[in-house]
């Protein structure tokens, strides 16, 4: 069993900072939704006694992540404390674009890997990355396979001339 639980130590939550009042006031005024992004929220260590608080408070979760951070042990807890569901950053379809892009093509193999863990354990995820002129032949591509057999995939793409998103909205039974 993992050594990370659903619990909340405060004492962790706040390190020397006001996040749990901030959370308790904000839920308090009536807030539904509550979406963690950065740069990367995982970065922090007492990311998820931050992310158990809010849950506790009832508030709803989104978490914006590169998801390069997520381990099987982080996997199973947001499967015990599902979020609303995660949004991932893709950087490219493949390890080559994404080391021309990120630096690191390890990052790619992160990535999909999380993906991985998040379809295993059932927890929602949405796939985003920018269309861009170098990578945009391997992202069309990557938008007509499927990652899981039991899975919909809904792809659009928005923009205008300059930029595009590519949004995969997952959902799982």
């Amino acid at each position: 069993m993992s050594n990370l639980t659903p619990e909340l130590n405060l004492a962790q939550a706040v390190d020397n900072d006001d996040t749990a009042d901030y959370l308790t006031l904000t839920a308090g005024l009536g807030t539904m939704l509550l979406t963690f992004t950065g740069g990367e929220p995982f970065l922090r260590p007492d990311f998820l006694n931050i992310y158990a608080y809010a849950k506790r408070k009832g508030l709803i979760i989104v978490i914006f992540t590169n998801a390069t951070l997520i381990t099987a042990e982080i996997a199973d807890y947001l499967k015990e404390l599902k979020p609303f569901y995660l949004e991932i950053s893709l950087y490219g379809m493949s390890r080559q674009s994404y080391k021309n892009i990120t630096g690191s093509a390890e990052a790619y193999d992160r990535c999909m890997e999380a993906i991985s863990l998040f379809i295993q354990r059932n927890i929602l995820f949405r796939l985003k990355s920018v269309l861009i002129k170098d990578d945009k032949d391997e992202i069309v591509g990557f938008a007509g396979r499927s990652l899981n057999p039991k899975s919909t995939i809904k792809w659009k793409i928005i923009g205008d001339k300059k930029e595009f998103l590519l949004v995969n909205q997952l959902n799982l039974d």
